[in-house]
C-alpha cells in the first residue's frame, strides 16, 4: 500500500429530483458494486454524493463512464459530476469516508473546483481536455443511448447483432445509437487513458 497508486472518485448526482430516488439509488449502486465492496471501497453519502477507491486506478475513466450511463439510461437528464485524483493511501480504513491520503485529497480538491463542470480528471492538461470533449457526448445522450453505450462497453466484444438481441431491438438501431453517444471515440479515449497511464507507472 505504502508505494502503490490509487484512483479516487468523488462525486454527485445531479438533476435527480425529477426522479424516483429508489430509480437512481439502485442504479448508482450497482455501478458502483461492479468495482468495489461498499463501506470500504465505496460509499454513498449525504442522500446523493458518492466515493469510490480503485486500486487499479486506471480503470478510474472506465468506472466513471459505468457511473455515469447507468444513471443517463434512466433518465438522460440525470448525470453525475464526478472528480477523479490519483496518488497513494496512507491510511485504509474499515469505511471509505475515514480512509485518506494524497488520492482522496487531490479527489476532493478536484471535486471542489468542478462548478458547472460535470467531469474532471487530475492527471495532465491533454487528458484533462479529452475529458471535457467526452462528457460533450454524455450531455447529449438519450436513455436509449445511454442504455446501448453501457452495454457495449461492459461487453465489448460483443456484437451488434448479439447485442441488438441482448436489448431486444434491431442491428441498425444499435449501430444507430452506438454512432450518436459517440462510442468508438470514447472507447478509443478510454483505452489511450488505461495505456497511457500503466506506461507512467511501470
Amino acid at each position: 500500500m505504502k508505494n502503490k497508486p490509487y484512483a479516487v472518485l468523488t462525486g454527485d448526482v445531479v438533476k435527480s429530483s425529477g426522479v424516483p430516488v429508489k430509480k437512481w439509488l439502485t442504479a448508482l449502486k450497482i455501478a458502483l458494486n461492479t468495482f468495489g465492496r461498499n463501506l470500504d471501497e465505496w460509499e454513498i453519502f449525504r442522500g446523493d454524493s458518492f466515493q469510490l477507491m480503485l486500486d487499479q486506478p486506471q480503470r478510474s475513466l472506465f468506472a466513471a463512464l459505468v457511473i455515469k450511463a447507468s444513471l443517463k439510461q434512466i433518465d438522460e437528464n440525470l448525470d453525475a459530476r464526478i472528480a477523479i485524483g490519483f496518488g497513494k493511501v496512507n491510511y485504509l480504513a474499515d469505511q471509505i469516508s475515514q480512509s485518506n491520503g494524497p488520492a482522496f485529497i487531490r479527489a476532493d480538491m478536484l471535486y471542489e473546483k468542478l462548478g458547472k463542470k460535470a467531469f474532471a480528471v487530475e492527471y495532465s492538461e491533454n487528458l484533462s481536455i479529452m475529458v471535457d470533449m467526452a462528457q460533450l457526448a454524455i450531455n447529449n445522450w438519450t436513455s436509449l443511448e445511454a442504455e446501448t453505450f453501457l452495454a457495449k462497453l461492459k461487453q465489448p466484444a460483443i456484437s451488434q447483432v448479439q447485442l441488438a438481441a441482448v436489448l431486444n431491438t434491431t442491428q441498425s438501431r444499435v449501430s444507430e445509437r452506438l454512432k450518436r453517444s459517440g462510442y468508438e471515440e470514447i472507447q478509443q479515449f478510454a483505452a489511450y487513458f488505461e495505456s497511457n497511464f500503466r506506461d507512467k507507472n511501470t
